[in-house]
């Protein structure tokens, strides 16, 4: 039989309609309801199908648990895989491509879900004026926040910036300036960033966010 919206609204309004007649009565497992019978010769019947609607329902709400785990809940402090000084250092020299090589970005602390970076002046950094500049600020930030995604306890992999969104607050010149990104969370397929730049004097230079899409 083909099923249809119409066919199954007939079928469920003849199943209550039997219910409340009382030639038979429904019992609810999970979210799926099964019809009982109440008279005596069907009792066998009737147990026979309460465990495999139990497993049924049961077994659907343990996937979309295992599912959510899966997804959502690596970024606790106890399951962290910090990098090491060396993977630091080579990520920075080798992995970054040479427009972000050439700021001179450092990383000064990491953290669970944490990254800390600085940027000090220099021409490849800042405009006329000794300013810096707006790509700079916002190459120091996508790096700071991809620095926390690999914090999430998968180790460092290649990440993609989907989404950068970047908001400039005031300007800063002759002093070096420090990023603080902070892994808002992280799934299966993506993980979302929040980044705050200030100077050496704590003046808030810049603030943004970004989306990366991770590797299945």
């Amino acid at each position: 039989m083909r099923w249809t919206r119409v066919s199954w609204l007939r079928r469920w309004r003849s199943t209550w309609l039997r219910c409340w007649a009382g030639a038979i009565r429904l019992g609810v497992v999970g979210c799926w309801a099964i019809s009982m019978q109440p008279d005596r010769r069907n009792s066998c019947a009737n147990a026979r199908r309460w465990p495999s609607a139990m497993e049924s329902a049961s077994g659907r709400r343990h996937r979309c648990a295992r599912g959510r785990t899966r997804a959502f809940t690596r970024n606790r402090e106890t399951d962290m895989i910090l990098l090491d000084r060396q993977e630091v250092e080579e990520t920075l020299g080798t992995a970054m491509p040479g427009c972000v090589r050439g700021l001179g970005i450092a990383v000064e602390d990491l953290g669970p879900g944490r990254a800390v970076l600085r940027m000090p002046p220099g021409e490849a950094a800042c405009r006329e004026g000794g300013i810096f500049s707006g790509q700079a600020l916002s190459a120091l930030a996508d790096t700071a926040m991809c620095f926390a995604v690999w914090t999430d306890g998968r180790g460092r992999r290649p990440v993609a910036t989907i989404d950068l969104h970047m908001t400039f607050i005031s300007g800063c010149a002759g002093e070096e300036v420090v990023a603080t990104a902070e892994l808002l969370r992280s799934g299966r397929g993506h993980a979302f960033t929040r980044v705050d730049i200030v100077s050496a004097g704590g003046k808030m230079i810049a603030s943004g966010m970004a989306t990366f899409g991770l590797p299945a």
